[in-house]
């Protein structure tokens, strides 16, 4: 079980010290942004036309 815990760390510090390397660039940290911000976007009017679907259905 420890085993898999130290694995586990591992790969999240992993992971952890590549996001610090993409955000490092001032331009990366924009386009990251940028996708955010599309995903965010999608998904909100995914449940709004959802939202109005039933209550016009």
């Amino acid at each position: 079980m420890g085993n898999n815990m130290d694995t586990t760390r591992g790969v999240m510090s992993g992971t952890m010290d590549q996001f610090k390397k993409v955000f490092a660039k001032k331009s990366n940290r924009r386009m990251c942004t940028l996708v955010t911000s599309f995903i965010v976007g999608f998904i909100v009017l995914y449940y709004l036309i959802r939202i109005l679907g039933y209550v016009h259905g």
